[in-house]
């Protein structure tokens, strides 16, 4: 089969033939009909926390085309989704409902994140191949109401739910919302209503970007423009207040890289939280006994629980939450390099990006 691989550090992904996966007794091999891929991936690769080589893209829905013999949560033609999120199952975080933090915790087909690696090194591959094998208790079947497009990016959903669940909102909650006008940023605008926010502050560079994510927030939602997030403005608390004067709950940040942060969290009321998934490598110049007088809350964390993920499937299935209108992007496989010059590049605005495989019959 053809399937999208990392086969060095620092090399450009490309597409190889390798074989059909073959399922041990308590796996599922899942033939791929769409198929997730985020920026990154690169990145996990190129720091080398990725298993090379290896398949990547950790996003996926599809049809069982195989299962093993100890198997019997699906069977053979069901439609299913991947949760990609490795974990022991038996540690005390895993059953605490914490298991994206488990000593075992990795991201097939993205990254391992923690010390134990046995999980990881058996299914290591990822999705954005026609066939993908994974363990059976990460299948989850998929309503028939909700597309295979949907089903794949059900995980990017469940990261942002994440991300506001672990800001311990009060009702009718202000919260900051930086680097709004990718995926996370939509995601987090469609599912606030969800968590009772009342009123969500974007700050970005983009005017234009952020006046079209706008459109899909379910709550008031107010524009912050910086012209560049390092140009030293003194008055960003002073214009954050003036936008939130009931009091900012709450900042969840998204940034990748820069210092915005270090100037917003002083706009951050007292016992506020600021919660943090964007990867950034800076320091936050803010004195702790800031957050000390402040009783802030600082979070930092990655993806989301399992039960995260099966909340956000009945919301798709319920109707309480509909994504579909944010797949900005769809490619064939065949256009996998297009998808990623364009992610690169980021000269088009891309939110859900959606490679749709063309994979053989089920066998």
């Amino acid at each position: 089969m053809e399937a999208l691989t990392a086969r060095d550090h620092n090399q450009p992904l490309s597409i190889q033939k390798v074989d059909i996966p073959e399922p041990g007794a308590d796996d599922v091999i899942i033939k791929v009909v769409a198929a997730g891929l985020t920026p990154g991936v690169v990145k996990m690769v190129n720091a080398g926390r990725s298993h090379l080589p290896t398949t990547v893209g950790h996003e996926a829905a599809g049809v069982v085309s195989a299962v093993g013999s100890n198997v019997t949560n699906v069977a053979t033609g069901d439609r299913v989704r991947l949760h990609p999120i490795l974990s022991c199952r038996n540690c005390q975080l895993c059953l605490q409902g914490q298991d994206q933090m488990c000593d075992s915790a990795a991201i097939m087909g993205f990254a391992s994140f923690s010390p134990r690696k046995e999980l990881y090194e058996k299914y290591h591959d990822g999705t954005v191949a026609e066939f993908v094998r994974a363990p059976s208790w990460l299948v989850d079947h998929l309503p028939t109401d909700v597309s295979f497009e949907t089903g794949a990016k059900l995980h990017d959903l469940a990261t942002a739910a994440r991300a506001i669940k672990l800001a311990r909102l009060p009702d009718n909650a202000t919260i900051v919302l930086t680097a709004p006008t990718g995926a996370m940023g939509a995601l987090s605008l469609r599912v606030a209503e969800k968590f009772g926010i009342g009123k969500i502050v974007l700050v970005g560079r983009s005017k234009e970007r952020m006046d079209m994510v706008r459109q899909f927030a379910t709550v008031p939602t107010e524009i912050y423009h910086v012209s560049n997030e390092d140009s030293g403005n003194q008055n960003v608390v002073k214009e954050l207040v003036a936008l939130a004067p009931e009091g900012i709950d709450a900042i969840i940040d998204y940034l990748p890289s820069g210092n915005l942060i270090s100037k917003l969290l002083p706009a951050m009321s007292s016992g506020g939280v600021l919660v943090h998934y964007g990867g950034n490598p800076n320091l936050i110049q803010v004195p702790l006994v800031a957050v000390m007088a402040k009783c802030w809350t600082i979070i930092g964390a990655r993806a989301h629980t399992r039960e995260d993920a099966k909340e956000c499937l009945q919301w798709l299935s319920s109707g309480e939450v509909a994504i579909d209108d944010l797949i900005t992007h769809r490619f064939k496989a065949s256009e996998v390099d297009k998808m990623l010059q364009l992610m690169d590049s980021r000269d088009e605005h891309m939110l859900l990006t959606v490679l749709n495989i063309e994979a053989p019959a089920v066998v």
